[in-house]
């Protein structure tokens, strides 16, 4: 269904620093495995986001055990000990990332701080999500004579990025945390 060989070595290639004016990453690479397999327990320095299309297995997040299967995303935060495990293979996606604070906006750091501690680790059925949809554009699919332009490959993958916040954040603190910008915003606007 995909090509992941070429759709890895794309990314990998184009795809290291994603910049706007509001958020920076530097992205450590970029994985698709049509069979991933147990991984010894680890942790890293950075962001590791994974997007499983098909089978089943499970993600060990400090302690914690999260059954995964077709459409669950999760996310391996900085200095948190983790394990993937599957005994018929995962069909993976994974991208490692850190947020280069000195050239993102405020609020784009807080988001993503707060997903190093009160953040959900895994959401099931996100096939459907944005997030999904913005990731499985990135694939360059078999049998099919197009995929995004390079052009627009690197707002797609900086969108994706920017879209873990909100699939793994806790949707209550968020929209208080926007009505609460919001209320600032028209506090300054009245001065």
């Amino acid at each position: 269904m995909y090509k992941y060989n070429e759709t890895q070595l794309r990314l990998n290639h184009h795809l290291c620093v994603l910049m706007d004016h509001y958020a920076a990453f530097r992205v450590h690479y970029w994985g698709a495995n049509p069979r991933h397999f147990d991984n010894p327990l680890h942790k890293h320095s950075f962001f590791e986001v994974c997007y499983v299309l098909d089978g089943k297995g499970s993600y060990m997040d400090d302690g914690n055990e999260y059954p995964l299967d077709q459409g669950s995303l999760f996310c391996s935060r900085p200095g948190t000990i983790h394990q993937i495990r599957s005994f018929e293979g995962l069909n993976l996606l994974f991208v490692a990332f850190e947020v280069d604070e000195a050239k993102s906006t405020l609020d784009v750091v807080d988001r993503f701080r707060y997903l190093t501690s009160c953040a959900k680790v895994c959401v099931h059925s996100a096939d459907e999500s944005p997030t999904a949809f913005l990731w499985r554009s990135l694939l360059i699919r078999e049998n099919e004579n197009w995929e995004i332009d390079l052009v627009c490959l690197s707002s797609v993958a900086r969108s994706l990025l920017l879209s873990f916040t909100g699939l793994f954040a806790d949707h209550q603190d968020i929209t208080e945390k926007t009505i609460t910008s919001h209320s600032q915003m028209l506090l300054h606007q009245a001065k």
